[in-house]
This record gives structure tokens, sequence and C-alpha cells, in this order.
């Protein structure tokens, strides 16, 4: 029988974490930030900050909400540091 390694990890970290305070992030969970991790990565190198602000958009952040600004403060520190 087929068992995804996945499923399995989940059930490993699951049982580890028992007693813990902060539970451990499932499989889809840490793949999403895993992600979203690397595409801001590539959006960094590629230093295009209408591009940034397009895919922080298509996230869910409305122009001129506390987090857009926010974010977008932070992009240009971080390209200003280069």
């Amino acid at each position: 029988m087929y068992q995804d390694p996945d499923d399995l990890g989940d059930v490993v970290l699951e049982e580890v974490s028992r007693g813990r305070k902060q539970p451990v992030l499932d499989a889809s969970v840490r793949r999403k930030r895993a992600e979203l991790l690397r595409d801001l990565r590539k959006l960094i190198e590629n230093g295009d900050e209408r591009l940034f602000l397009q895919a922080i958009r298509v996230r869910g952040l409305q122009d001129g909400s506390e987090a857009f600004v926010k974010a977008r403060s932070i992009w240009r520190q971080i390209q200003g540091g280069k």
C-alpha cells in the first residue's frame, strides 16, 4: 500500500509536538510558506518594484493599506541596501 511521505512526516511531527505550546505546521502550510519565500527571494533579486507591488496586490494587499505601505517600505529598504 502506497503511503505519501508527507502524510507520514505530518503524523511524526504531530506526535513529536504533543505538549508544546506552538503546534507544528502541516505539510501544506509549510509548502505554501516555502513557495512564498522562494517567490519573494526572486522578486528581491530581480529588483523590479512594479513587479513586487503587483505581486503583493495579487496576495490581497490593498493600495494604501497599512500592510501595503509597510511592505513597500521594507522593499525599498532592502533594495536601498544592495
